[in-house]
């Protein structure tokens, strides 16, 4: 009964982490990590492999930075200068500090628009298109997270069924 219990459990975190890599809010690929890693604890390493969870633990910090980093292409794409993105990626990151996912999205988009209005002297018609595109790289980065995370559980279940 108590496997079953556990097995529930780290499905549970594996299929809300795959929701939450779209929708705000919630860590997605780390949700999805921690079902595995519950898994593989309770069960034995060795049903997923040390070598996989070390992988699968790469891929999931890969997928924090994807946030950041997708964001700052998106600015860049759309004509951000350096203090656009630099704006764009430090207030995105204080944004998620202090807010959560909210405020990584208020902080990647107002930094932007701030880096170009007052540092850059940009007008705000330019400035608010470099924090859209912020906003469009955001988007895009929770799209590869998906990908990333849906790859993760396709390989748990290569190697726990498989």
């Amino acid at each position: 009964m108590e496997s079953i219990i556990v097995i529930l459990i780290s499905w549970v975190l594996i299929l809300v982490g795959l929701v939450g890599t779209i929708l705000p809010g919630l860590p997605g690929t780390g949700l999805v990590f921690g079902g595995i890693v519950l898994y593989a604890l309770y069960f034995g390493v060795g049903t997923v492999g040390m070598a996989t969870l070390i992988l699968l633990g790469a891929v999931t910090l890969f997928s924090f930075v994807i946030d950041i980093l997708a964001s700052m292409y998106g600015a860049k794409r759309f004509g951000a200068t350096r203090s656009g993105v630099i704006g764009s990626a430090i207030a995105g990151l204080v944004g998620l500090i202090f807010l959560s996912l909210p405020g990584l999205f208020l902080g990647v988009f107002f930094g932007a628009v701030v880096g170009e209005f007052f540092l850059e002297k940009k007008d705000m018609h330019q400035s608010l298109q470099v924090g859209i595109g912020s906003i469009l790289g955001f988007l895009a980065g929770s799209v590869i997270k998906f990908i990333l995370a849906f790859a993760m559980v396709i390989v748990f279940i290569g190697k726990v069924w498989f």
